[in-house]
């Protein structure tokens, strides 16, 4: 290797990309590497919501069809102090912002596809902003032109799972529920609360807690815990205690899982929400599920040295189902992922290289 995993990581984690930002530095530093090691590049970009513009590429080196993927995102949460973009290393963990999540399993999959050959078709897709809901996966997998012409065949995930095989993931559905009142000084009768006209509705939900929690039609058993973990946050917008709330909010947000009924939660929230004539709009985030049993799953497990499993976060994987099966499998814990003092173990990621090369080694398309 040029240069090694360990530093491969540190030079990521010293990229400011948090979601915020925008990731073209960092797009740049790995689309550089790849452009240097003979694969050709596509690159999109599209503005965010707050006009930041944000990139993400296709890159791939082959021509065969049933190529293998390695899907990265580039982009981390925000930082918990200032010195998280200055990575170190102690006690036998390489410390920083990213190092989990997920510029630690970047540098360890970067670097086994830089030093190992294959005759099949690799491909690297790295999206932009999916710590805040996977905008770049959705924008690539709708209008990658490349990607369509590969058409490849598996993908990998290069979230941390502990080097565990990992062939289905929850997904997320969304609900945003608002009343609308009329603020006026509350020792008058003149205002209308918006909070009173959401009480009856945030009853409602309570009740389908109880029921998604026991009844098992909504649940699915490969999942820890198999429930859709219902939950709700609520706002009057900082409305003073002396004034009637002239709107108030509740988000309610779902685990949604295969074959657990997920447009059916989201149909009877919604219809709720329209009986009692208040404002909804909803957004779902689908869940993933690979065969456990495929060839692919089954390499995966022998390389690893692990069995399959399921999690119950969300991942860019979900995104291009469509476009290609995928798992998700790299170094690192999702405990430590997002933390104020995130980190990586270099034994696991050196681990992890070694997976990523011998999977490449090893894959082959009938």
């Amino acid at each position: 290797m040029i240069k090694n995993v360990i530093d491969r990581a540190v030079d990521l984690i010293k990229i400011n990309s948090v979601s915020s930002n925008s990731n073209r530095e960092i797009i740049e530093y790995i689309g550089n590497l790849l452009d240097q090691n003979g694969f050709e590049l596509e690159v999109l970009t599209y503005k965010d919501s707050n006009s930041v513009e944000k990139y993400n590429f296709v890159a791939k080196k082959g021509d065969k069809p049933n190529g293998l993927v390695f899907l990265m995102h580039s982009d981390t949460v925000p930082l918990a102090k200032e010195d998280q973009l200055e990575p170190y290393i102690e006690n036998g963990r390489l410390y920083g912002r990213g190092s989990c999540d997920m510029k630690g399993p970047i540098a360890a999959a970067l670097n086994a596809i830089i030093d190992t050959k294959s005759d099949e078709t690799i491909v690297v897709v790295v999206t932009s902003d999916e710590e805040t809901g996977c905008e770049g996966a959705s924008f690539l997998a709708r209008e990658s032109i490349l990607l369509k012409k590969i058409r490849p065949l598996w993908g990998i995930a290069t979230e941390p799972t502990e080097l565990k095989p990992v062939y289905a993931h929850k997904g997320i559905g969304q609900i945003v529920v608002t009343a609308y009142g009329k603020a006026a000084h509350s020792s008058t009768t003149e205002g209308d609360s918006a909070n009173f006209k959401l009480i009856p509705f945030l009853h409602f939900i309570s009740r389908l807690k109880e029921k998604y929690n026991i009844d098992k039609s909504y649940q699915n058993s490969i999942f820890n815990p198999p429930t859709n973990s219902l939950n709700i946050t609520i706002t009057d917008f900082n409305c003073a205690m002396n004034v009637t709330a002239a709107k108030s909010r509740c988000k309610i947000c779902f685990r949604a899982m295969p074959d657990a009924r997920t447009n059916d939660v989201i149909k009877e929230i919604e219809d709720e929400a329209k009986r009692l004539n208040l404002e909804v709009s909803s957004a779902l985030y689908d869940s993933l599920h690979t065969d456990p049993e495929s060839d692919f799953v089954k390499l995966a497990e022998s390389i690893s040295g692990n069995r399959g499993e399921t999690v119950a976060y969300l991942t860019d994987a979900s995104q291009f189902s469509s476009s290609f099966k995928s798992i998700i499998l790299g170094p690192g814990s999702i405990k430590q992922a997002h933390t104020e003092c995130e980190f990586i173990d270099i034994e696991e990621l050196k681990q992890g290289y070694d997976i990523y090369k011998k999977i490449i080694e090893n894959y082959r398309v009938n």
